[in-house]
């Protein structure tokens, strides 16, 4: 559909006479863009990292569990004093289910724009409808986005990996490796 969209437009090209036509003509392409294009776009790359995104927190979670493992292995062998650890451990895992849950979110939006894309629409337009007709000063939270879900959820991943490594770090220098 964009491919005959824009052979649309260059055959139009071909008949412009005025300066004004022409900048006419680069509005409407540019709204095109704006308004079908890159909002489709968009939607296409968060549908591709939302799934992306499920084998991230699937290695993150193997990570965790091969840490902590290490972590109770040196606890058995006397190396490490029980428990020491724990703490990070568990703000790794919390994080980690945080992302998921997060994850899960987008890619239920996701789903759901792919297969009622048009009823969303309609509830958007009422949504903006109800707001401007709102005449209280209190605002409603608005919920986010896929992207910022996706976001979001790649962020706390990025923190649970950061955690991991302040743990390689006070694990060797716990047990005297540099």
């Amino acid at each position: 559909k964009y491919a005959v969209y824009y052979t649309d437009q260059t055959k139009k090209l071909e008949s412009l006479t005025t300066i004004e036509e022409a900048k006419s003509l680069a509005q409407e392409i540019k709204d095109h863009r704006e308004k079908v294009y890159n909002p489709d776009v968009q939607d296409a790359v968060n549908f591709i990292l939302v799934f992306y995104n499920d084998d991230v927190l699937k290695t993150a979670n193997t990570r965790l569990d091969k840490i902590s493992a290490d972590v109770k292995k040196l606890e058995r062998l006397g190396y490490l004093k029980n428990g020491v650890f724990n703490a990070k451990l568990k703000e790794a895992k919390e994080i980690l289910t945080v992302a998921s849950n997060m994850n899960k979110e987008a890619k239920d939006i996701i789903l759901a724009l792919v297969s009622e894309k048009a009823e969303a629409e309609i509830v958007e337009s009422q949504i903006a409808i109800a707001q401007i007709e709102k005449d209280s000063k209190e605002v409603e939270p608005v919920p986010p986005t896929p992207s910022e879900l996706i976001t979001g959820s790649l962020n706390k991943v990025k923190s649970a990996y950061e955690i991991f490594l302040q743990i390689g770090k006070d694990l060797r220098k716990t047990l005297g490796l540099k």
